[in-house]
């Protein structure tokens, strides 16, 4: 396992829930399937890189529906 690519998604869960912890749920779910995805076999480095999409799809849908 590529520890630095985990600990970057880590640090990026970290820092989306605090910044939104009402996406606490979302956010948790994002990062079980990561990992179960990379215990199942999948490129990790894919399923990081899927994950940090998700988690940036997330942020942004949440901030489109405050605006309006």
């Amino acid at each position: 396992m590529n520890d630095d690519m985990i600990d970057t998604l880590i640090e990026r869960c970290k820092t989306a829930l605090k910044e939104h912890p009402d996406l606490r749920d979302d956010i948790h779910g994002i990062f079980d399937l990561c990992m179960m995805e990379i215990e199942l076999g999948e490129s990790e480095s894919h399923e990081v890189e899927l994950a940090l999409s998700d988690l940036d799809d997330l942020i942004n849908d949440k901030l489109k529906s405050a605006r309006g």
